[in-house]
């Protein structure tokens, strides 16, 4: 695969666990819905302190 693609299955994962998957196409797309913004903002915040602490 693809640096893309595995950037882009990972992102899925990010907006499945914020909550988000029903627009999961794009962060822009997830970020111009209000109700997703915070948790989706938590969700890639572990995501990073995650990928910190391998």
């Amino acid at each position: 695969m693809t640096e893309e693609r595995l950037y882009g299955l990972k992102h899925t994962q990010i907006l499945m666990r914020a909550g988000c998957l029903r627009i999961r196409k794009s962060k822009k797309a997830a970020k111009s819905n209000i109700f997703c913004i915070n948790r989706l903002t938590e969700a890639m915040r572990e995501e990073k302190v995650g990928l910190v602490r391998q």
